[in-house]
C-alpha cells in the first residue's frame, strides 16, 4: 500500500494472526515459508521507520510462535518448555538480524538490525542463549564502530545488550564484562552531545539489567565502568 498508515495497520494485523504457537499451528505450511522470506524482504527495503519497528514486532511473534514455546509456573517462577530451537524454525532470521544489525551502508537497515535484536531478547530468549557467541561478536563489532552511527542507533546498540545479557544463563554472562566499558562510552557520548532522549532510552536498559539479580552479579566485575 503506497499509504504508510495502511501498511503499519497491515502489520498490526499479521501480527495478531502469528502471535501465538497455537495459531501458526493452524496456517498452512506455505503461508508460513513464504512470511519467513516476505517478512525479511520487508524489513529491508520499508522505508518509514514506524512501518519499520510494526514490522520487526511482527518477525519476532512469529518467531517466538514458530518456536513453540510455552511457559509453565514453578515454585521459583516460570519457565520456558516445548521450545524448538529458532535455528530449525527459522534458521535464516538470527544471521539476517546479525547482518543488518552491521550494514555500514545502509543507516535505516542497521537501526532495524538494532531495534530486531533487542526485542529478540523479549520474544526469543532461548535463540540469543543459543547463538550466544556470534550475538557477542557482532555487538563487539558494531561497538567499534559505534562512532560513525546515529543517536538512536547508539541507544538501540545499548538496549540490544542489556537485553541479550538479561536473556542469558548466569554461566554465560562473563563473557560479556568487555562490553560494559564501550557500552558506557557510548552512553557518555549520547550525554555529551545532548541526545538526551536517547540516553534515557539506553539508560531503561541498564536500569533492567542492574535490578536482575543474576546479571548483577555479573556486574560486580565492570563497577568501575559503570560508576
Amino acid at each position: 500500500a503506497p499509504d504508510p498508515q495502511m501498511r503499519m495497520l497491515a502489520a498490526v494485523l499479521l501480527r495478531r494472526r502469528v502471535n501465538s504457537p497455537a495459531k501458526v499451528r493452524a496456517l498452512p505450511e506455505i503461508f508460513k515459508q513464504q512470511l519467513m522470506s516476505g517478512a525479511l524482504s520487508l524489513v529491508e527495503t520499508e522505508q518509514q521507520r514506524g512501518v519499520r519497528r510494526n514490522l520487526c514486532h511482527l518477525v519476532a511473534a512469529f518467531a517466538a510462535a514458530l518456536g513453540g514455546s510455552a511457559t509453565a509456573a514453578t515454585d521459583g517462577g516460570s519457565v520456558t518448555v516445548n521450545a524448538t530451537p529458532l535455528s530449525q524454525t527459522w534458521p535464516g532470521l538470527l544471521p539476517a538480524t546479525l547482518g543488518y544489525a552491521q550494514s555500514a551502508n545502509d543507516p535505516g537497515l542497521r537501526e532495524s538490525g538494532l531495534y530486531l535484536l533487542s526485542i529478540l531478547g523479549e520474544y526469543c530468549q532461548l535463540a540469543l542463549r543459543a547463538a550466544a557467541q556470534q550475538v557477542f561478536a557482532c555487538l563487539g563489532a558494531c561497538y567499534q564502530g559505534a562512532a560513525a552511527i546515529s543517536a538512536d542507533c547508539k541507544a538501540l546498540l545499548i538496549k540490544s545488550t542489556t537485553g541479550f545479557l538479561l536473556a542469558l544463563e548466569p554461566e554465560q554472562l562473563s563473557a560479556g564484562v568487555p562490553l560494559i566499558q564501550p557500552m558506557m562510552a557510548v552512553l557518555s557520548s549520547l550525554l555529551a552531545s545532548g541526545d538526551e532522549l536517547a540516553a534515557r532510552e539506553a539508560m531503561d536498559g541498564l536500569v533492567e539489567m542492574a535490578v536482575d539479580q543474576g546479571v548483577a552479579k555479573f556486574m560486580s566485575a565492570s563497577m568501575v565502568h559503570l560508576v
